[in-house]
């Protein structure tokens, strides 16, 4: 039976690799076709920013496969099992920042940049999201409770503090992504795209990544306050009805002026908005992305995509890992869907079917931090700060960010607590910080955004609060801490779980630790990459 799975899953990537191949050709075709003094425009109605007009190069990129295959990305993932209609994807966030850029590059603080920056930031906003994979930071949290978001991506610059689809993203740009060896191609041609254009790829991949080197323009692509989260949290917060999110985008662009080296700097009058939105920013996060429901539908998915995984052969595990940044939503869905059913695997089968139906599992203790230290799912390991409580001082290493037991990993004790086909899963996502991480995040946070005073001197927003600099990160760091909920979930509704029944679960989940792949799995991947990033270097 899984012969005849892994021969179907083996046709579904064949026909995902020619879509590819074909949209590449495509691409290329057009850029040798592409005339410099195209008088094109193009006019998209948007229910976000209204009509977005775009012009010759920009027609380009927006109608090339790399833009239009996002179509196919769900922007939140499975925000939509609590928010019906954030059904939103990767393209429309994108000529969303594409948007704010192109507007804020025509307003009257903005008229004396450089052709070559204004063309750099135009591009770097239309193809920030291309190296997103299927439902976007649900697929790297899906490598990342397998311990493999920095081997399938690999950390470019030593320190980089960049997501895997951002890395991807430069990957593509520079021709240096493994899977050009698979599409029996040595170049998506966008980097040539770019220089046919007028624009520096190096700059495009910078302002992506969020490495600013020499380049303080960065900061509008990738930066504390940027054009993408410009864009986001206020569609967000339109497709979600969470009106805590929405931000005054005009306001913000019309504060948003260059600064004596060409740095984006904010006039003082935007201080007070700016603090809001750092509080509102983990607001939003914890009804919307780490709402508990999402947080759920996303821990079932997740766990569907391993035990699908850990059906097959080490061979096709391989295979599916290598070409998930490949895939689109309905792709990815495909591959399990012929898993489950040629498997025999319930469970998955189960997981599945819930998830179409909409009958989640069901929060069987939400557990702050301290509960979990309480009941021993975790272990001291920071320093504690002058200001912050031993509890607060805690945080879970040994089951992050996500575990699971199903019914024959008990001996015994649990009863009918869990039965066949089910399982007790045990998620904690955002992963929670140390005092000391939160706190030097937010104080960077902070450092990086400039405010321009009224006597024209430019200081750091952390600068200008003053005496108030050290409450607010303290704020922000506690506030993010309090947000920060394990859940533990069960299919049906139980009541209050008693402590022997903890125990038990405790014991076990230490036991079992999270699912990772197998020691022959890892090194076999590894392997496969070490030799596909030596072709593509070759090919270079």
């Amino acid at each position: 039976m899984l012969d005849e799975a892994e021969n179907q899953i083996n046709n579904h990537l064949k026909l995902l690799k020619q879509r590819w191949m074909r949209g590449i050709d495509r691409f290329k075709e057009a850029l040798v076709n592409f005339k410099h003094n195209d008088q094109r425009t193009k006019t998209i109605r948007t229910a976000i920013h209204g009509d977005i007009t775009l012009t010759g190069s920009e027609i380009f990129f927006v109608d090339s496969f790399f833009l239009q295959r996002l179509k196919g990305i769900s922007h939140m993932g499975f925000t939509n099992f609590v928010y019906p209609e954030a059904r939103h994807s990767r393209f429309e966030h994108s000529l969303g920042v594409f948007w704010i850029i192109k507007k804020l590059m025509d307003s009257q603080d903005w008229k004396g940049l450089d052709n070559g920056d204004r063309k750099n930031l135009i591009y770097a906003s239309l193809l920030h999201d291309i190296g997103h994979g299927p439902f976007s930071h649900s697929s790297e949290y899906i490598l990342e409770c397998l311990g493999l978001d920095d081997v399938l991506r690999m950390r470019l610059v030593k320190g980089e503090k960049s997501k895997p689809h951002e890395r991807r993203a430069k990957q593509m740009i520079s021709d240096e992504d493994f899977q050009l060896i698979f599409l029996k191609r040595n170049t998506y041609h966008i980097n040539e795209a770019l220089q046919v254009l007028g624009a520096n790829p190096e700059k495009v991949c910078e302002m992506i990544t969020g490495i600013t080197h020499q380049n303080p323009l960065t900061a509008l692509i990738n930066g504390p306050v940027d054009s993408d989260k410009l864009d986001y949290y206020q569609r967000d917060a339109y497709f979600t009805g969470v009106p805590a999110g929405n931000i005054d985008t005009q306001f913000m662009m019309r504060v948003l002026v260059q600064g004596r080296n060409g740095e984006p700097v904010f006039k003082e009058k935007a201080v007070s908005t700016l603090i809001h939105m750092l509080f509102s920013r983990e607001y939003v996060y914890s009804v919307v992305p780490f709402h508990p429901v999402v947080r759920i539908a996303q821990a079932m998915f997740v766990i569907a995509f391993i035990e699908a995984l850990f059906c097959l052969s080490i061979n096709m595990q391989i295979k599916i890992l290598l070409y998930l940044d490949m895939m689109s939503d309905s792709d990815l869905w495909t591959v399990l869907d012929i898993i489950a059913s040629h498997s025999g695997n319930r469970t998955l089968q189960n997981l599945l079917d819930r998830l179409r139906s909409r009958e989640l599992y069901k929060r069987w203790k939400t557990l702050s931090l301290e509960d979990c230290k309480k009941f021993g799912f975790g272990i001291r390991v920071v320093d504690i700060t002058e200001d912050m409580s031993d509890d607060e001082a805690f945080i879970n290493t040994s089951l992050l960010p996500l575990s699971y037991l199903k019914s024959d990993d008990f001996d015994s004790g649990l009863g009918e607590d869990i039965k066949e086909n089910e399982m007790i899963i045990f998620e904690i996502i955002p992963k929670p910080k140390s005092p000391r991480e939160r706190k030097e995040k937010f104080r960077n946070d902070l450092n990086a955004i400039k405010i321009k005073c009224e006597n024209t001197r430019i200081r750091s927003l952390y600068n200008k609060l003053g005496g108030s600099q050290k409450s607010l990160t303290n704020g922000l760091a506690r506030f993010q801490h309090i947000l920060s909920k394990a859940l533990l979930l069960h299919p049906s509704d139980r009541g209050d779980i008693s402590l022997k029944t903890m125990n038990i679960i405790v014991h076990t989940l230490k036991d079992r630790r999270r699912p990772r792949l197998s020691r022959e799995a890892r090194e076999a991947i590894l392997d496969k990459l070490s030799s596909l990033r030596k072709e593509i270097s070759h090919q270079k």
